[in-house]
């Protein structure tokens, strides 16, 4: 999988959220990730996923189908709820 993401929008994330995107592609390997479409846009895809630096993340992504190819889109720490689906998730 290769992982792409627009460097302007990665400094405005990584300083409204403080996540950068290179903390946010480890959390897309994580293997207990928790992949589920985007309820606002049908073409992106949410990710819980616990990064390399064990925080654990929301990141919107867009998925290319023909290509193993992910473009990421924003990134953030997971709420208490997306916390909670993850670590009851089976």
């Amino acid at each position: 999988m290769r992982v792409i993401w627009d460097p302007a929008k990665a400094r405005t994330n990584r300083a409204r959220h403080g996540v950068s995107f290179e903390e946010a592609a480890s959390a897309l390997l994580d293997p207990f990730a928790i992949e589920a479409p985007d309820l606002l846009d049908p073409a992106r895809t949410v990710v819980i996923g616990r990064s390399g630096r064990s925080r654990l993340l929301f990141v919107v992504v867009l998925v290319f189908e023909t290509a193993e190819l992910v473009r990421i889109i924003s990134a953030r720490k997971a709420s208490p709820s997306q916390r909670r689906k993850y670590e009851e998730a089976p």
